[in-house]
């Protein structure tokens, strides 16, 4: 009798197993992790993105791009290399700040991308003879020094107007004026986000080999408005970042 009942008790003691490991499985594949997934999207011709007023293209040849489609990896695709053959695997930290939200780096990946688009304008008229006027408005952050005041009160894509209250449009004159200061004391720095006005005080630290310079922890470049002569529309959709540029002034050129 004993017998007779064990392959019962198999059977149903291997379908508990069967059922728990599919339920495990579809867990953790509607279960997000703390690691994200970059997946290559398809290529995007630039014809339909990229417009000119009163432009003539010609017809040798197209030009595309390809972005990367980032998002949190469930369970399943981070412990099961199999589920992810074609994307690669990050941490949080490599894809930006801990201290940034999904949406505000979403808020940022755009702000970079209108900034790609306005530079690829300029840069693509200018090379075709046109008069392009640029007018700078301060300091553009692009990253922070992790451990530094910066990095807990500045995020990229700020854009830095003053230094203890004296405006700077250039970046340069930002550096000057935070030179200024020895390692260790504050310094007021009045930054734009999101239209908004800040200010805020950070510690200033020393920065390299000798001879040392007095630093904020923040790597930035020159915030500038363009105007251009003629109408130029760039539509990438939900694409963010800033590497789209050299192909947006490729295509402007063609």
């Amino acid at each position: 009798m004993k017998l007779s009942l064990l392959p019962k008790a198999l059977a149903a003691a291997a379908g508990a197993l069967l059922v728990a490991a599919i339920g495990l499985f579809v867990y953790a594949q509607l279960t997000y992790s703390s690691s994200y997934l970059l997946l290559p999207d398809k290529p995007h011709a630039l014809a339909p993105v990229v417009s000119v007023q009163n432009a003539h293209k010609g017809d040798q040849g197209s030009l595309y791009f390809v972005d990367v489609i980032e998002r949190k990896a469930t369970l399943a695709e981070r412990y099961l290399p199999f589920l992810r053959r074609d994307g690669t695997l990050v941490s949080e930290q490599q894809i930006g700040p801990s201290n940034v939200s999904d949406k505000e780096r979403a808020r940022i990946d755009a702000a970079s991308m209108a900034l790609s688009q306005k530079i690829a304008e300029a840069v693509a008229l200018r090379r075709l003879g046109y008069k392009v006027v640029t007018h700078p408005h301060g300091a553009l952050v692009e990253d922070t020094t992790p451990g530094t005041s910066a990095a807990a009160k500045l995020l990229p894509g700020d854009v830095i107007t003053a230094v203890d209250g004296v405006a700077t449009t250039d970046f340069q004159r930002l550096r000057a004026l935070v030179s200024r200061h020895r390692a260790g004391e504050r310094v007021g720095i009045t930054f734009v986000r999101a239209g908004r006005t800040h200010t805020v005080s950070l510690r200033t630290f020393t920065l390299g080999e000798p001879p040392h310079q007095t630093a904020i922890g923040v790597l930035i470049t020159q915030a500038v408005s363009i105007k251009l002569p003629i109408k130029v529309k760039i539509n990438a959709g939900d694409v963010g970042g800033p590497s789209a540029g050299l192909a947006f002034a490729l295509e402007l050129t063609d």
